[in-house]
């Protein structure tokens, strides 16, 4: 299982690395969204831009729900159900528009709800799209966990990960 990284990369493969997002708004996304897959074209129509690699340590459990995954919050009132997991993925700069588009596909606020949080590797605020606790969406009957936390990975995306100090 990966480990969250340190705070900072010394890789060149992560653009994110120096660059200039001010002004923009950054999004995190871990699945459908990632550069490697279908649902990415929203975020590229949109003119938006990959700021790189990066996780989100937090109060979450990746679950498949088949072709797609999503993040489940596990805090409740009383605290966290379970141990804090590290979710890996990218951040994406982006403006309204690409955000209007990713709030309709994730059906923001009426399924998914978009949250910040703080990134690992960037140590910037970022949104991420997760699913409430307490809807079924923990039922291991029903739903797998995605293994170590980072869907369907292209081998650059290993690669980077498997170079990362922990």
């Amino acid at each position: 299982m990966l480990e969250a990284p340190a705070k900072s990369t010394t890789s060149d493969e992560n653009s994110a690395t120096g660059s200039d997002d001010k002004g923009s708004i950054r999004v995190f996304v871990y699945g459908s969204l990632k550069s490697q897959c279908g649902n990415n074209a929203l975020l590229q129509q949109a003119g938006a831009t990959c700021l790189g690699y990066d996780s989100i340590t937090g109060d979450f459990s990746m679950m498949s729900f088949g072709g797609f995954p999503g993040v489940v919050r596990t805090t409740t009132e009383a605290g966290a159900a379970e141990p804090l997991q590290t979710i890996f993925g990218e951040v994406w700069a982006t403006n309204e528009e690409g955000l209007a588009s990713l709030d309709m596909l994730e059906n923001h606020p009426n399924w998914y709800e978009r949250r910040k949080y703080r990134t690992d590797i960037l140590d910037r605020r970022a949104w991420m799209y997760t699913l409430p606790l307490g809807e079924g969406y923990l039922d291991r009957s029903r739903y797998n966990d995605v293994d170590g936390n980072i869907w369907r990975p292209d081998s650059k995306e290993e690669s980077f990960w498997a170079n990362q100090p922990t």
